[in-house]
């Protein structure tokens, strides 16, 4: 059954089998900027009227568990707080849980540090995906799980358990499956990363109990199986402003934390290209593309930009931020593509500068490929 959702949220979306469903790529992208806005509290509104709940509230209430066990430990007596630090960290129920459903998973910085995170391959998607990783733009099915991606080409909602039941890399007329512990295609030639400034030396530190940062991740490499070296149907583009604000908990382990979540202003302005090869196979011609993307633009509500270059945006609060900027997201050759174009020839190169604030230290750095 459809349900036409009015919310607090302007982009207009449907509810059905018990996900969103976006017409286009834009008012997906558009309605998650929206979404990134929101307080926790205005969120979890958004969320009861949509009848959805989703990755993201099911981390942030995993925040708000998590804390009241720290501060329900801190606020014991000294001597009882002695003999529980000595112990193992104790966790809440809902932590327990979203931790066996994959919502959640344990990340391990370089420094030896480890911290709950998000469980699925593109936390930036977690707004809009209900707790089994699902949604549907432009009548396909996507499924972000702790282990890849799965679409389902032409978005029929009876062969959920068909796609559920494929367990490998596999590509067909009618499922796209990316298993990505599996999927060695990343080392290939079509492989370019532009991330940076997200080193252990990233960190800022506010005494020994506080530590944040801004970084950028930026990469992108064939999806769903590579036709050789530099040919591919598919690619993922990771083009992603990061926050991350952490503090130490009752036990003395990194946390993100409610009581921590600074604001956070930033300008993004960046450049990308890619090639196609000509006449819709892996050739020898190609063609070569600058800042477009074909049947996708970025217009509608000014309250609310578009991440396209340049983009500018302010949160008052958050604490592990995903804030894409186009042209993140999986992309196809074929489809929407012009006529004549059905493989990439090379994947994204992106380069930018981006200048930001938050907790009030500026983070201003370039980044290319």
């Amino acid at each position: 059954m459809e349900t036409v959702v009015e919310s607090n949220v302007d982009q207009k979306f449907t509810v059905e089998n018990g996900m969103l469903v976006f017409e286009s790529r834009e008012d997906m992208d558009l309605t998650l900027v929206e979404l990134r806005s929101l307080s926790i509290e205005d969120f979890n509104q958004w969320e009861t009227q949509t009848g959805v709940n989703t990755i993201y509230g099911a981390f942030n209430a995993v925040v708000v568990a998590e804390d009241a066990i720290s501060d329900y430990y801190g606020s014991l007596p000294l001597d009882e707080q002695k003999k529980y630090r000595d112990m193992p960290e104790i966790n809440s129920n809902l932590y327990k849980e979203m931790m066996n459903r994959g919502v959640i998973k344990i990340i391990k910085d370089n420094d030896g540090t480890s911290y709950f995170g998000y469980g699925v391959t593109d936390p930036s998607m977690a707004p809009i995906l209900n707790l089994d990783g699902f949604v549907k733009m432009e009548n396909k099915i996507y499924q972000y799980t702790k282990e890849g991606f799965k679409i389902i080409l032409d978005g029929d909602f009876t062969k959920i358990p068909q796609l559920q039941a494929i367990k490998d890399t596999h590509i067909d007329d009618t499922f796209v499956v990316s298993i990505e512990d599996k999927n060695t295609n990343n080392e290939k030639a079509m492989t370019h990363n532009w991330t940076v400034n997200n080193t252990d030396e990233a960190w800022e530190n506010q005494g020994n109990r506080r530590r944040y940062r801004v970084w950028l991740d930026g990469q992108s490499y064939p999806q769903y199986g590579l036709v050789d070296t530099d040919c591919a149907r598919y690619l993922r583009v990771v083009h992603t402003v990061r926050t991350e604000a952490q503090r130490r908990n009752f036990w003395g382990n990194w946390k993100y934390t409610g009581s921590f979540s600074p604001s956070f202003s930033f300008t993004n302005q960046w450049w990308y290209e890619y090639s196609l090869y000509n006449g819709n196979l892996c050739g020898l011609t190609s063609t070569h593309f600058t800042n477009n993307i074909p049947s996708y633009s970025c217009t509608g509500n000014p309250n609310y930009p578009c991440p396209t270059s340049p983009h500018s945006a302010s949160y008052p609060s958050t604490n592990n931020g995903y804030f894409n900027q186009t042209p993140h997201g999986v992309w196809s050759a074929d489809g929407d593509w012009p006529e004549g174009y059905g493989y990439f020839s090379n994947a994204f190169f992106v380069d930018g500068i981006l200048t930001s604030t938050y907790n009030g230290t500026s983070f201003n750095f370039e980044y290319e490929e």
